[in-house]
């Protein structure tokens, strides 16, 4: 017996010099259909709001936010939490 396994069809062959029998694949349950559906949904959706991020999002330079960080854990710059959350409540405001 010789099995040939095409993409769109199998075919079993039983015996040499016989014509093979096309069999259609079985078809995938539908639950296997909905799942790459939704699958095929999100990443859709997730692409989209990729590019809204790269369209909206600032640039910055990463070499520079490393030097940043750098400097504040050798201490040379001192980050006051307080201050910060001053000046986003002067601009933002309480709001509650």
């Amino acid at each position: 017996m010789q099995i040939h396994n095409n993409i769109n069809q199998t075919a079993v062959q039983n015996a040499p010099g016989k014509a093979a029998k096309p069999v259609s694949p079985p078809a995938p349950p539908a639950a296997v259909e909905q799942a790459g559906s939704r699958a095929s949904e999100q990443l859709d959706t997730l692409q989209i709001a990729q590019d809204a991020v790269r369209q909206t999002a600032p640039e910055f330079d990463v070499g520079r936010v490393a030097e940043i960080k750098a400097a504040m854990q050798r201490g040379e710059i001192r980050f006051d939490a307080d201050r910060v959350a001053a000046l986003i409540m002067s601009v933002h405001g309480s709001g509650r």
